[in-house]
């Protein structure tokens, strides 16, 4: 079984897996952690030890988390680093990765990682206005 937890700062990490599941539909080994004005990184370790709790041996844990160096981060680095390959650290979550986390078939960790950090760097995108000698068809409704 894979355990997928999205932490951030505030409430943002909830944000992220309601907006998830209006698009999926519910997924039962998600949770949210997060990050609220006067706790410590004690508390976070509090949070994600109880967040594990489920967790055998044999499951696989991703770490979704906002900011590479923030304090979900820092947190989550000390448990990934307790138990090597089953678990793995990703910053800079967005609700695409969030998506294509939730919905993947992949069972290979590493190809799993891989491609939820590609679909974050791809959803990534500026519109630029196209010049007026292109005609071009927007799908404003999906």
């Amino acid at each position: 079984m894979l355990k997928i937890i999205v932490a951030t700062h505030g409430k943002f990490s909830q944000e992220l897996i309601h907006s998830a599941f209006m698009i999926l539909g519910e997924k039962d080994n998600v949770s949210a952690i997060t990050f609220l004005p006067g706790e410590g990184s004690e508390d976070l370790i509090a949070k994600y030890q109880e967040a594990l709790k489920d967790v055998s041996a044999d499951d696989q844990v991703i770490f979704l988390v906002d900011l590479f160096g923030g304090s979900p981060f820092n947190a989550a680095a000390r448990i990934v680093s307790e138990y090597g390959d089953r678990y793995r650290l990703i910053a800079g979550v967005n609700l695409a990765m969030v998506i294509e986390l939730c919905s993947s078939f992949v069972e290979d960790l590493d190809q799993l990682v891989d491609s939820v950090v590609a679909q974050g760097k791809e959803s990534v995108v500026e519109f630029v206005m196209p010049t007026q000698d292109v005609d071009m068809d927007l799908d404003l409704e999906g």
